[in-house]
């Protein structure tokens, strides 16, 4: 994370300039046509996907993981997470059906979900933002980033019958779900669940308190110098809202029809706003060799996250001075 912000009042000014001409600029915004796939897996049980998931070797387009594979010209499988003890579907399915039916962001549409947490889905044909965004010229990154801001906006007016309950996805008939943001690291805190909004800030706040009464000296409550008071509460000051919680760019396809598909909602849920900009700060990844390219691909990007998401580095500051102690309790 950065220690220092220069020039910081000046940066503030500079985002608000563009993020008013965004958004004069969105009432004149086309959205391109999608055109889905159509399923060729309709009848097969899950003993076959899974047969097919270790037979059939298809190319991927898309820089993948070992939880997501191709099984046929237009469909993929994917073996995701949920922390909940017997759901009743995965968080990330959920995450597509909202998104998928309150939105036009082009996402992948689910085909077939064989358990709670295996489902085939369909196949976007394309390249990964993270392998292109190095190469694109100033005009086509002004793009991107502008389509980005448009899809953050859109997924931030999503409602559910669960918009209210922080944390992961789940059905009406479930409880509270544990989280899978990467707000929760380390890994030992994910899956902490919270039944309402008060009681997350309650469980942040404490941990800042930790963090200002750590004797570690090199906590980041006493190294990181911020302009907020060392005591500054939780932001609960806005409500919650949809957010991806992995905008990072391998997660949107550049599809051959043009489309900026976004892709994996295994973190997904409903958190504060400033949550995506802190996460997407934090996951400012380009993978591989490490040059000068990449770096200032990466720079480029971090830049680039204020006007996505808007303006929250205060509480990215706030968020970082507390982080240390999730690593060092119990």
């Amino acid at each position: 994370m950065d220690k220092v912000v220069p020039n910081t009042w000046g940066s503030y000014l500079q985002w608000r300039f563009w993020d008013t001409l965004a958004t004069i600029m969105d009432t004149f915004s086309y959205s391109m046509p999608v055109t889905h796939r159509l399923s060729d897996i309709d009848g097969l049980s899950l003993a076959d996907i899974k047969r097919l998931r270790e037979t059939t070797h298809l190319p991927m387009d898309r820089r993948g993981s070992s939880s997501i594979h191709r099984i046929s010209e237009n469909a993929v499988v994917k073996f995701s997470h949920d922390l909940s003890p017997s759901p009743k579907v995965c968080s990330e399915v959920l995450g597509y059906q909202l998104v998928a039916s309150q939105t036009s962001i082009p996402v992948p549409q689910i085909f077939h979900v064989h358990s709670p947490c295996c489902f085939s889905m369909e196949y976007v044909s394309g390249q990964s933002l993270e392998d292109l965004w190095p190469t694109y010229s100033f005009f086509q990154r002004v793009n991107v980033v502008i389509r980005i801001r448009s899809y953050v906006l859109q997924l931030r007016k999503i409602r559910s019958p669960r918009s209210t309950i922080p944390g992961s996805l789940g059905t009406s008939a479930e409880g509270p779900k544990g989280a899978l943001s990467p707000m929760f690291c380390p890994r030992k805190h994910f899956g902490a669940s919270f039944a309402s909004y008060s009681a997350l800030a309650a469980w942040f706040n404490d941990r800042n308190q930790r963090a200002l009464s750590s004797p570690d000296p090199t906590s980041s409550a006493h190294c990181v110098h911020v302009p907020i008071p060392l005591d500054a509460p939780f932001d609960d000051s806005e409500p919650l809202v949809f957010c991806h919680q992995d905008l990072q760019p391998r997660n949107f396809i550049v599809g051959d029809d043009g489309n900026l598909w976004l892709v994996d909602f295994k973190k997904c849920g409903f958190y504060p706003p400033w949550f995506e900009f802190v996460a997407m700060r934090m996951q400012a990844k380009f993978h591989g060799a490490v040059d000068d390219r990449i770096q200032k691909a990466r720079n480029r990007w971090r830049a680039n996250i204020p006007f996505m998401c808007g303006w929250y580095l205060e509480q990215d500051w706030w968020y970082q001075r507390m982080r240390t102690v999730l690593s060092f309790e119990e």
